[in-house]
């Protein structure tokens, strides 16, 4: 039979999950980089369910007898497209499904606003860098997944004049708080993207303040991951992100992890002084350049 293409309902989920978690071990076994340490379970309170929920036009399958073989995720945020997941099961590579996908996840539903579009895929994948290449998205950033021991986080002495922090839960006061730094950061508004974050229980967003303005912010994970985190200036990062390491390390996770930008210098000497080391490489491609690196770090490669 034909492969069809078409919108995903919400009980195609777990294998939509099964078939992301198959195609992503297969590029990192190929690469050396192993499979994931802990093996990805679909959850009700997912990104996979939350983006077919708000936006159910990015969110496509390609099936074949009635079994899921691929699947594609992308998001809008005003003038700016982005591609979250392209993965394709490992024996329909080559009958060109994922260049159908992506296709589709291109054109369909797009409002004309938009001008540009990006992508984060790993930095070893050739084949699809050469795919988002055909498509007009470039190199822009080389990415790093850096951990480092919690331990030696801990004792490290704090920033001089540090920042004052609170906890920011879900409501649209926060949200508006946290997308006018992405605005300054990004260039666009991510107010889904934290509509999501917020109301997540394995997490805690903290706005870092000078006086009454809030000046930073950064989300820490319950397994000791850091980001997305943004500041409104170069000038307050290095105390933001050195509080924000802190907090991270009195979870109870072992390590603390970043996916930082290779550019970042400030950010990439402070991970070092902790002792942080590269796990994975990933790479950050656009049809336009865009975003100010030296005040951003990265939550991961689907959300940016």
């Amino acid at each position: 039979m034909s492969i069809i293409y078409r919108p995903t309902k919400p009980d195609d989920l777990p294998q939509v999950v099964a078939i992301r978690a198959l195609a992503s071990s297969e590029v990192r076994a190929k690469y050396g980089f192993g499979v994931q340490k802990k093996p990805e379970v679909f959850s009700p309170d997912s990104f996979y369910a939350f983006a077919l929920d708000k936006e159910p036009g990015g969110f496509w399958i390609a099936e074949e007898d009635d079994e899921i073989v691929g699947m594609a995720i992308r998001w809008v945020r005003d003038s700016f497209w982005f591609l979250s997941y392209l993965f394709v099961a490992p024996h329909y590579q080559e009958r060109k499904v994922g260049h159908r996908l992506l296709e589709i996840v291109l054109h369909e539903g797009i409002p004309s606003a938009v001008n540009n579009r990006g992508v984060i895929t790993y930095a070893y994948n050739t084949a699809s860098i050469g795919l988002y290449m055909i498509h007009g998205m470039y190199a822009r950033e080389s990415l790093y997944r850096m951990t480092g021991r919690s331990t030696l986080i801990k004792p490290h002495s704090r920033a001089e004049h540090p920042l004052d922090y609170e906890k920011l839960g879900p409501g649209p006061e926060a949200v508006s708080q946290l997308t006018s730094i992405d605005a300054q950061a990004l260039g666009f508004s991510r107010h889904l993207h934290h509509e999501y974050l917020l109301q997540r229980q394995d997490g805690t967003c903290y706005a870092f303040k000078e006086g009454r303005s809030i000046v930073a912010y950064g989300y820490v994970w319950s397994d000791g991951q850091v980001g997305p985190f943004g500041t409104l200036s170069p000038s307050v990062f290095p105390r933001a992100l050195q509080a924000t390491f802190s907090l991270a390390a009195s979870t109870e996770a072992k390590e603390v992890s970043i996916l930082v930008p290779g550019s970042n210098d400030l950010a990439m000497r402070i991970a070092l002084s902790y002792r942080f080391r590269v796990r994975e490489p990933y790479i950050l491609m656009s049809s336009k350049p865009f975003g100010d690196w030296q005040r951003y770090l990265f939550h991961s490669p689907p959300l940016l």
